[in-house]
């Protein structure tokens, strides 16, 4: 073999190499685009991994917040009926201090009725004073005790008829008086606080025609 042969060879040789090079060069350029494709495969499983995780963690909050509302809304509930039991205790004793208070003037009414009339009429005339001194002691006694406790006797004797404060029982025709004038009061009213509670029974004059 001539040096002129050698020399060819290994040109060739040389040429062979570097397309090797390059041949490797082309097959990673595949291999890193096949690794950055994994990556992002990864981290948008890692990704759906935490939502999935976050989704969980929401639903147990939510959970844990439907536990708590049902929880105070019994609470609550529970507090209403309380109240309400309270409420209708109270009410149920609401007039034993008044009534405790009526006892005084009531049993002033029995001292006075137990007054009996003996002797001669001058006896008996005193007797009878002492039983009304009596009745008129227990009578303002209960006028006293009522007013503490806001209530008023109410006798509308020639006002006007008002049938949200008046019950007419009966009428009268007198052409002296002003028509829809309450001429007697039967029976008295009472207001509690400024309400009306009991309303007066009265007769009412009625102008005929």
């Amino acid at each position: 073999m001539t040096n002129q042969d050698e020399g060819g060879e290994s040109r060739m040789a040389s040429f062979i190499n570097k397309d090797n090079e390059n041949i490797e060069v082309n097959t990673n350029q595949p291999k890193q685009a096949t690794e950055l494709l994994s990556d992002l495969q990864q981290k948008i499983i890692d990704l759906q991994t935490k939502q999935a995780e976050l989704e969980s963690e929401l639903r147990a909050k939510n959970e844990e917040l439907a536990v708590c509302e049902l929880r105070h809304k019994a609470d609550i509930q529970n507090y209403i009926k309380r109240y309400e039991n309270e409420k209708l205790e109270a009410i149920k004793f609401a007039n034993k201090k008044i009534l405790q208070d009526i006892t005084l003037p009531l049993d002033q009414l029995f001292l006075a009725l137990s007054v009996k009339t003996q002797g001669d009429n001058l006896d008996a005339i005193a007797s009878l004073q002492s039983l009304y001194q009596g009745i008129v002691m227990t009578k303002d006694e209960f006028v006293k005790i009522l007013a503490n406790y806001g209530l008023k006797r109410l006798t509308p004797e020639g006002q006007k008829f008002d049938p949200n404060l008046h019950q007419a029982i009966s009428q009268v025709n007198d052409a002296s008086k002003e028509d829809g004038i309450i001429i007697t009061c039967v029976q008295a009213g009472y207001e509690l606080n400024g309400r009306v509670v009991k309303p007066a029974m009265v007769i009412v004059n009625t102008k005929g025609n």
